[in-house]
């Protein structure tokens, strides 16, 4: 969560590359929000998260789940065809 005094100023998206960069290992990263926060689905979005299911709680309160499939490209280390 981000104070609105901090918000629109990079932060969340900082906080969130950090994240992802301190865990380079991981494949898959998952989050969720709520249905009527905007503003976070634009920048979960924004940063290349893609909703891949939604949850009712209740009459008001949906909840929104989010992934990030991290693809690393392999390198091919010298091999030759023989």
């Amino acid at each position: 969560m981000m104070h609105p005094k901090w918000q629109n100023q990079g932060i969340g998206t900082r906080l969130m590359t950090e994240v992802e960069l301190m865990y380079r290992d991981i494949a898959r990263f998952e989050l969720f929000t709520g249905s009527n926060s905007i503003r976070n689905l634009h920048l979960y979005h924004k940063l290349g998260y893609q909703e891949f299911r939604r949850e009712l709680l209740g009459s008001k309160v949906e909840l929104v789940y989010l992934e990030k499939v991290v693809i690393e490209k392999k390198k091919n280390i010298g091999y030759k065809n023989s």
